[in-house]
C-alpha cells in the first residue's frame, strides 16, 4: 500500500512535534525560538557551539561574573529566533535577569528535545 502525503502535510505535522516556543510580552508583540530542529544548519551551529561555551567550566572559572552567561543565554536564543527584532525586544525587556534568562532557555531546551522514534505499525 503506497502512503501518499503532501509536503503541507509534512510541515504540519513538523510544526506539531517540533513547535516552537512563543513568549508574548510588551504590546502585543511575540518572540517565536524555532525549534532546534527546524532552524538552518548554521543557526544549529552556533546554538550548539554557545551552549557547549555556557557549559565550560574552565571559562566559566576564568570569567565567573553573570554578564557572560547572560550575554551567552542572549545569543543563543537570538540564533534560533523566528525574527531577531522581536526577540530583541523580548531580551531587552528581560535584561539582565539570569533567572527569567535561565526560565527561558530551560522551557525552550525542554521544547526542542527530538522525540522519541515512534514504533512501526505491522
Amino acid at each position: 500500500m503506497t502512503n501518499i502525503v503532501s509536503l503541507n502535510d509534512l510541515r504540519s505535522k513538523a510544526d506539531v512535534k517540533y513547535g516552537a516556543t512563543e513568549v508574548p510580552f510588551g504590546d502585543g508583540r511575540t518572540a517565536c525560538f524555532r525549534n532546534l530542529l527546524r532552524v538552518a544548519d548554521f543557526e544549529r551551529r552556533e546554538f550548539l557551539a554557545l551552549s557547549e561555551e555556557l557549559g565550560d567550566k574552565e571559562a566559566a572559572k576564568a570569567d565567573p561574573s553573570t554578564d557572560r552567561q547572560v550575554d551567552l543565554i542572549q545569543r543563543m536564543l537570538l540564533a534560533v529566533a523566528a525574527n531577531k527584532d522581536d526577540a530583541r525586544a523580548l531580551l531587552a525587556e528581560v535584561g539582565s535577569d539570569l533567572g527569567v534568562l535561565g526560565v527561558l532557555l530551560e522551557t525552550y531546551s525542554s521544547g526542542t528535545q527530538a522525540g522519541e522514534a515512534e514504533g512501526s505499525q505491522s
